[in-house]
């Protein structure tokens, strides 16, 4: 169906957005199967419009994780900005965070089926240091969340140990409050 209305539809069409300011594209990175992504790229939509939510890249990370990587890579490949963060200043690299202990708060296990995600948005050059929420960096966010594989590969990838938030609070403050 996607394939015949876009074939009906004027090329423009793949460029509009909705009310949030997400294009079709931004709406298959997070709904649909990498084939569709694969498709709508092939047609020319544009991995450069950007909405307040963070673009395709961010809504490839609230996919489900065995869809979510090779979205990801697609648009990444497509020239998609790895850092483009949503309206609160939030990478995707944060999401995979809360996406991750999310998933062990909801299923108890740790296990953590957003590694291959996490390790994807590492190798493709995102800014680990990158901050929000009052200075709060995805070391911060993988203490605070507790998910102590997280924690290692993001120092293994040089996240700095002793940024501090805008309370003067470094991971290990967080670390040692939570008792972890």
């Amino acid at each position: 169906m996607i394939k015949l209305l876009t074939e009906e539809s004027p090329a423009y069409v793949l460029e509009k957005t909705d009310d949030e300011k997400k294009t079709v594209l931004d709406v298959a990175c997070s709904h649909s199967c990498p084939e569709v992504v694969e498709y709508l790229l092939s047609q020319g939509s544009s991995v450069h419009v950007n909405n307040f939510r963070g673009g395709p890249v961010l809504s490839a990370v609230m996919n489900i994780p065995d869809y979510a990587v090779p979205i990801a890579s697609m648009v990444l490949d497509a020239g998609a900005n790895i850092n483009l963060c949503d309206y609160m200043g939030r990478t995707a690299l944060m999401f995979v965070i809360r996406l991750s202990a999310l998933k062990v708060i909801k299923s108890g296990s740790q296990k953590y089926s957003y590694s291959d995600l996490f390790m994807l948005l590492i190798e493709r050059g995102c800014d680990v240091n990158a901050s929000y929420d009052f200075g709060k960096t995805a070391l911060h966010l993988a203490v605070l969340a507790k998910q102590e594989i997280l924690v290692r590969k993001l120092l293994i990838s040089g996240a700095d140990i002793d940024r501090r938030d805008a309370y003067g609070l470094t991971p290990l403050f967080y670390a040692c409050e939570s008792g972890s």
